[in-house]
């Protein structure tokens, strides 16, 4: 019944979207191309939008691309598109390819990954074989010993500028009509926003905000650079973040660094969006998620207590981060990643299908082979959820669809109301 409303909707969405064209005119009575326009505008505006969530996961991240494959290819991807952490890159691929060229991308041809095949070539000539994870550890750890660091950042900063190019979030947006949202962990006392895209940051260039989204601790990763492009075309620092900093690198303060308003709070006021699809890569996460499923039975009893420790446990943690006593990469994973909604409506959890040896797979190189089995993985996590998702997400769409073919018709009157 829900389905059949739903169809019902939709139907009546496209009548009404038609009114005006050659071959429905507008009735006798006066509902005009203006009162449509405003019809359709604020009814979005009620409904509410949503946004695809790609979270971390290191080499897991590679499933959201089969994910957004698999919502693309059923009309059901957001025009919304948020990254966080090693997610950023894959939303940043996807926001800033239009449609035309978008579905190379999700197959995994478009997709250039000459940085990592140098590394592997490099860890070569130190005769060190990639899928060895002993001299892998061995080589981090002396990295560490030695900058401080464990992971090289520079790899992830040589993919994201093959792939991504000098394109900012303001040209991406008017080039594919997406709206990219890349979360950064920094303290918004050092200026700037933890929520990047092409209102709150519209000159930065998108690759920088990737490595900067990924570099998440000082202790995995050297400090990175935000960069912006001027009108000109010459790019720089877009800040000069800390007294103690003077390079443009994006240094904590030391002392008690508070974090403020939660990027994903921040997507809902600024694009109105009440609708959260979560793509979960993260291993250590996707337990939690699987076992909300369970609603009855012994296992719903205990999935039932477990939720409950862990609201306790998160709201002792709440407030260690309002006294800013809560480390930057905690705060981030336990406050700036959480829907901040009470409704189980208000989100949808998608996550693949992993066994416990996935685990060893966790920091390696993506190939192509790889990256081929990932994106099935992902684009198999979006098949049980298509029913529920085309539920939720078809009124919403469908007046999307609506509003900008009357603009399209009208540009002058969906100009007024916009």
């Amino acid at each position: 019944m829900i389905e059949d409303w739903v169809h019902c909707v939709r139907n009546a969405i496209r009548s009404l979207a038609a009114l005006g064209s050659s071959h429905t005119p507008f009735p006798k009575g006066g509902f005009d191309s203006q009162t449509k326009t405003e019809l359709f505008h604020d009814t979005r505006q009620a409904l509410g939008r949503s946004t695809l969530v790609l979270q971390g996961g290191s080499a897991f991240s590679m499933c959201h691309i089969g994910v957004v494959k698999g919502l693309y290819l059923r009309g059901l991807l957001p025009k919304i598109i948020t990254g966080t952490a090693t997610g950023a890159l894959i939303a940043a691929l996807v926001s800033v390819h239009p449609d035309s060229s978008l579905l190379d991308v999700l197959k995994g041809d478009g997709i250039n990954l000459s940085a990592f095949e140098r590394a592997k070539a490099r860890m070569r000539k130190r005769r060190q074989s990639p899928p060895d994870w002993l001299p892998t550890l061995r080589r981090r750890v002396k990295r560490f010993v030695q900058t401080g660091h464990f992971f090289d950042i520079a790899v992830v900063e040589e993919c994201a500028r093959e792939n991504l190019g000098n394109i900012t979030f303001e040209e991406a947006h008017i080039k594919t009509g997406r709206i990219l949202n890349i979360t950064v962990a920094i303290p918004d006392d050092i200026g700037v926003p933890q929520l990047l895209n092409y209102v709150t940051a519209p000159d930065v260039l998108i690759w920088s905000a990737v490595v900067a989204s990924t570099a998440t601790s000082k202790t995995l990763y050297a400090p990175v650079r935000l960069l912006c492009k001027e009108h000109s075309g010459r790019v720089r620092p877009y800040f000069a973040c800390d007294s103690r900093s003077d390079d443009g690198t994006l240094s904590r303060r030391q002392g008690r660094a508070q974090l403020r308003e939660a990027p994903l709070k921040r997507i809902g006021e600024l694009f109105n969006v009440n609708h959260f699809i979560i793509s979960q890569a993260r291993p250590y996460m996707i337990p939690f998620v699987k076992a909300r499923r369970f609603r009855t039975g012994v296992l719903g009893l205990l999935a039932g207590l477990f939720q409950g420790v862990l609201d306790e446990v998160f709201h002792w943690f709440k407030l260690i981060n309002i006294m800013g006593y809560l480390p930057t990469p905690l705060g981030r994973l336990l406050m700036d990643e959480t829907i901040l909604s009470s409704s189980e409506w208000a989100k949808i959890s998608l996550t693949p299908a992993l066994s416990f040896k996935d685990i060893f797979r966790l920091f390696d190189l993506p190939t192509q082979a790889s990256l081929d089995q990932w994106i099935l993985r992902g684009e198999r996590s979006v098949w049980p959820a298509v029913c529920e998702l085309t539920v939720r997400c078809g009124i919403e769409y469908e007046l999307d669809a609506a509003y900008e073919s009357v603009r399209r018709r009208f540009p002058d009157r969906g100009q007024r109301v916009s």
